[in-house]
């Protein structure tokens, strides 16, 4: 999952967290989430995007990305054969 940095402009700790809280419920609620795998910075050729565009010049504050892969079956595998 992609997100933006900030949220708010100048809103401290408050916005990072708040930012970062539908990547935490989603964790909670599956074992196929993975936090580590989610990145938050607005980089410059993301810019375009329509994740930061929604973000920025639409001020909806809560933008994100999800990607998902055809792998995330082989992940099933996996544990179906380590438990």
């Amino acid at each position: 999952m992609y997100g933006c940095d900030k949220f708010i402009e100048g809103g401290g700790n408050s916005s990072w967290t708040s930012a970062r809280l539908l990547p935490h419920i989603l964790v909670k609620r599956s074992e196929f989430f993975n936090l580590d795998e989610c990145r938050y910075k607005v980089t410059e050729e993301r810019a375009s995007t329509a994740r930061v565009t929604a973000w920025t010049e639409m001020k909806i504050p809560f933008s994100f990305t999800i990607e998902t892969s055809f792998y995330g079956y082989n992940k099933v595998k996996e544990m179906k054969m380590k438990g």
